[in-house]
């Protein structure tokens, strides 16, 4: 690859992260939605609400959030990561409980939220 084409992939990196954040920024209020106030050192993924899709779409279809990410899965895109509630379930690892595994914290009032990267890959 070399240094000079490792240096363009980087620099359309960080425009593409630009752009991801800028489109969101607009769609997101649309859907009653807003961006997560995350890391300012974090300039390679964005996490988004989904709680009024949540409310008003997802639930009453008796969907589950995740089903966002499988749904833009089947349509080629990639690396969208969908966190939901696990409704209190704790898991167990070697002795040690972790309520809500897999959403990063034991409690967090932004569920689900959904989290998209502009990555190098």
């Amino acid at each position: 690859m070399g240094e000079t084409n490792l240096k363009i992939l980087l620099k359309e990196r960080k425009e593409n992260f630009l752009y991801l954040y800028d489109q969101l920024s607009k769609l997101m209020p649309e859907f009653n939605e807003s961006i997560l106030e995350t890391s300012k050192n974090n300039k390679i993924s964005v996490a988004s609400t989904l709680t009024n899709l949540d409310e008003k779409v997802f639930k009453p279809n008796n969907i589950n959030a995740t089903f966002f990410g499988s749904y833009l899965f089947h349509r080629r895109v990639s690396g969208v990561r969908v966190c939901n509630s696990s409704f209190g379930k704790i898991s167990n690892i070697s002795g040690s409980e972790f309520p809500n595994y897999g959403t990063h914290a034991n409690e967090y009032k932004k569920l689900p939220y959904f989290t998209s990267a502009a990555s190098i890959g």
